[in-house]
């Protein structure tokens, strides 16, 4: 940029340009192309290392036909009008394109039902060339699909292309246009002037332009908050792509889809009552998911921190124990498949005094004089699964148990007798019963079998147990004793290990070293347990 283009405040530099594109990915990447056409400045901020390293680094390389689109929207309409764009738009960056075409596959007649849905669906979108297929037709189309094949949907104007290489090209277009690319910058604050918007990272560096374009994929939910519109979540999902040795290259020669069935499609998050309308028109009227959807339950949609709390009851009296969080996900960084839980925290720092108050009085107390109501008195002990959503406290759900595995860090804070807290939510004299927590913290990380929670390997003996049971609380959940007494590994969850301190810094470090001395074949933990939860407290 030009010395003249820059605009020097104390402490900083404010760099000007018509536009700012937020997010490098295949979209940001191909808006950059298209702007520098004209003579417009333009800047594309990116908070990775380089282009494509969002959700466009795993990108299915597939350019849709558009027969899946709602009729009569916009997604409809510049799905199909993009896809015919392709072949120039690939020529001119000499990206590869291949119009192999899109089968979607029925194995029933209630599939092929859908089938024929995502047909007329098509015929309105303008999908051009698309027929039904038999059973023989589609099996010319690509051999090897499963004998049960019914028929199929094709389109021939499904086509692949190379993600990486189309983000690529379109950056090093719009580069060689003038276009200027920032990386590793994180909007921070985002600032609506009357004339301009201002665009800030934690560095104290500024873009202002007259225009913003919300590129950032995943976190594109994000970037519109800070511009004042919350009128939509982003609920990430992950899937998994498994990459062939190029010697199964002919093994398809189509992109293939199984027809939607309530089996991988019963769940639809609508973000307006519109969309809600359409869903349950949908599937009770539309028959969407044949009789599947013959019956439908209605929840909304919840975001926030989650918080676990335990509680003592009596019937009359509901004493809380200590909040706590836990870590559902296989992988560090929540990724991976929900499992049971890789391991807690307590207390949950999201668990205010002010939360705490609420959850009292809207949640606990209801719910106990509920059940008394109904002529359903609970004693023992009772499981509140929590999110804290911007409107306040909501219930994901309740277990009559303890929760697992929450109770590891919960009761290792109990400083009152358990035994006798029992006896009282027996007796119903749990209100002149002392129940105390310390102020402690208190981390536990489960140690689990390799490939949990899909298929793994049992029977392998465990080493290093007392060794570890010197600093720690070593709990087992899934082990076994062979015929010479040796521990084996014999679950997905073997075993958790709690420890605690007077800072949660502490308790996760003492966690983590004891885990550290136990070792089996395949062992897999979480190296990141209470990360976000000293993440809140700062």
């Amino acid at each position: 940029m030009k010395q003249d283009e820059e605009i020097w405040f104390p402490g900083r530099n404010v760099n000007m340009y018509d536009v700012v594109v937020i997010g490098a990915g295949v979209v940001g990447c191909a808006i950059a192309r298209q702007l520098s056409r004209y003579k417009v400045r333009v800047a594309v901020l990116e908070a990775g290392t380089d282009v494509a390293m969002g959700a466009s680094r795993a990108n299915s390389a597939i350019v849709h036909a558009g027969y899946d689109c709602k009729p009569g929207t916009n997604m409809a309409r510049v799905n199909v009008a993009g896809n015919a764009l392709f072949d120039e738009w690939c020529r001119d960056l000499h990206v590869p394109l291949k119009r192999i075409g899109s089968l979607v596959v029925a194995f029933s007649e209630e599939e092929m039902e859908k089938v024929r849905q995502l047909y007329d669906q098509g015929v309105q979108n303008g999908v051009p060339g698309m027929q039904l297929l038999g059973r023989d037709a589609t099996l010319e189309k690509q051999p090897g699909l499963a004998e049960n094949t019914v028929g199929s949907l094709w389109a021939p104007t499904g086509a692949i292309t190379c993600p990486y290489e189309m983000t690529i090209a379109c950056a090093e277009n719009a580069h060689d246009n003038g276009v200027e690319f920032y990386f590793d910058f994180r909007a921070e604050k985002i600032t609506t002037l009357r004339d301009a918007v201002e665009v800030e990272d934690d560095n104290n560096v500024l873009f202002r332009s007259r225009y913003v374009v919300n590129a950032a994929g995943i976190h594109a939910d994000e970037i519109s908050r800070m511009m004042g519109d919350d009128s939509f979540t982003i609920d990430g999902r992950k899937g998994e792509y498994i990459l062939l040795d190029r010697s199964a290259s002919g093994f398809v020669q189509r992109v293939v889809f199984q027809a939607p069935s309530a089996l991988g499609k019963g769940v639809l998050i609508c973000n307006t009552r519109e969309e809600a309308r359409d869903a349950v028109r949908s599937m009770m009227i539309d028959n969407r998911f044949g009789m599947s959807g013959s019956r439908v339950v209605i929840e909304e949609f919840l975001t926030g921190p989650e918080v676990s709390v335990l509680a003592f009851t009596d019937g009359k009296c509901i004493k809380p124990m200590v909040s706590s969080m836990d870590h559902k996900r296989a992988l560090d960084h929540d990724e991976g498949l929900n499992t049971g839980g890789m391991g807690t925290i307590a207390p949950n720092p999201y668990y205010t005094a002010d939360v705490a108050k609420r959850c009292m009085e809207e949640i606990f107390l209801p719910t106990v004089h509920a059940m008394n109501a109904e002529g359903r008195t609970f004693r023992g002990c009772l499981y509140f699964g929590l999110m804290l959503t911007p409107k306040g406290p909501k219930v994901i759900e309740y277990n009559c148990r303890f929760g697992d595995p929450e109770t590891q860090v919960v009761l290792p804070l109990l400083e009152s007798d358990l035994l006798t807290i029992m006896q009282a939510t027996v007796n119903g004299t749990l209100e002149q019963t002392e129940v105390r927590f310390s102020k402690k913290n208190a981390c536990c990380v489960v140690l689990a079998s390799g490939g949990y929670p899909q298929h793994y390997e049992t029977g392998y003996p465990i080493s290093g147990l007392d060794e570890a049971g010197k600093t720690a609380h070593v709990y087992h959940a899934g082990t076994k004793l062979d015929a010479d007494g040796t521990v084996l590994t014999g679950g997905g969850r073997v075993l958790g290990v709690t420890a605690t301190g007077d800072t949660l810094e502490e308790a996760i470090a003492q966690a983590y070293q004891a885990a550290e001395k136990i070792s089996f074949t395949d062992l897999h933990m979480r190296r990141d347990i209470g990360q976000r939860a000293l993440a809140a407290q700062h």
